[in-house]
């Protein structure tokens, strides 16, 4: 078995004292000022929301801008929390103690246990988050479609495989959830959701490079038919990422319907070309691999229109 690569050596190094769990002061709480900011963009950039961004959007009231902004904020906290409960730490403990852990040595379990502890605190972070601002703005929570979409996957898995689907859907959310949160953090946001998220990325990079380098390591060992579950649950789940969530837009645009279906059509009429733009960290890393280079592989990825 080689030794783990230098990368995720090097990047937990410093983890006592520069991780958000650790290291960071901030507490995430809103000061009644903070409530005060009525800029939608403050709470949720438009940038980031095909729905957001919309003409049709731009059209309502600042007051009905608001609500979507928090709305998007809230359904992004509540996934998070969920998302590293129920996928990523899952994947972690078949690292350390399941079925993957014949592929990994010493120094991957204890850096994965320390990414496991980072993904608790991005948990609680997240769900305080959503917690005040839901609480304030009096929204309803709507489960995340992205999340039933995952666990889909995760029930369509053979059992002697879960394990490999597990870490599939860890290695694509921590290498998109890299993108996402630096397309955040770019945005001028109301001061505690600012440093949660600027907190998170700085979590989530090390992350990333961690499932990179776990994703290059496991591909080298697994037989052909491993790779070729592995390939074909690459792309399903992150189709399953980068679907739009009908369900949640159609909920918070329910004061507009007709708004509504028009925003849900266009965006279900073009989410497929967002994905290549959407995967790319994904895609980088997968790119560290041979596994393009194999032309059946290739054309699979093609064919779902993630290279050219």
């Amino acid at each position: 078995m080689k030794k783990t690569t230098n990368r995720s050596c090097t990047v937990f190094k410093s983890w006592h004292t520069t991780s958000a769990v650790r290291s960071r002061p901030y507490a995430y709480h809103f000061s009644v000022e903070d409530f005060t900011q009525s800029e939608p963009d403050l709470w949720f950039p438009s940038a980031l929301s095909p729905a957001l961004a919309h003409d049709l959007t731009t059209l309502l009231s600042k007051k009905d801008k608001l609500i979507l902004h928090a709305y998007h904020l809230v359904h992004f906290m509540d996934y998070t929390t969920q998302l590293e409960m129920c996928h990523i730490n899952k994947a972690v403990q078949s690292i350390v103690t399941g079925k993957l852990k014949e592929y990994f040595d010493e120094t991957i379990y204890l850096n994965a246990l320390k990414l496991y502890a980072d993904e608790a605190y991005h948990a609680l972070f997240s769900r305080e988050i959503a917690d005040q601002v839901a609480n304030h703005f009096c929204l309803e929570r709507i489960n995340s479609a992205r999340l039933k979409r995952l666990d889909q996957v995760l029930k369509n898995s053979p059992p002697a495989l879960s394990s490999i689907t597990r870490f599939c859907i860890a290695f694509v959310s921590e290498t998109l959830i890299t993108y996402e949160l630096y397309s955040l953090t770019r945005a001028s946001l109301v001061a505690p959701v600012a440093h949660m998220l600027i907190d998170h990325l700085h979590d989530e990079g090390r992350h990333a490079i961690f499932f990179s380098d776990c994703f290059a390591r496991l591909w080298q060992q697994l037989c052909i038919p491993q790779r070729d579950y592995l390939v074909a649950t690459l792309l399903k789940t992150l189709k399953a990422f980068c679907q739009p969530d009908e369900i949640f837009l159609g909920s918070i645009f329910k004061k507009h319907p007709s708004f509504g279906k028009v925003i849900i059509d266009n965006i279900n009429e073009n989410w497929t070309i967002r994905m290549p733009i959407t995967s790319k960290m994904t895609l980088r890393a997968i790119m560290r691999t041979d596994l393009l280079k194999e032309e059946r592989y290739a054309l699979q990825f093609r064919s779902a229109g993630l290279i050219a």
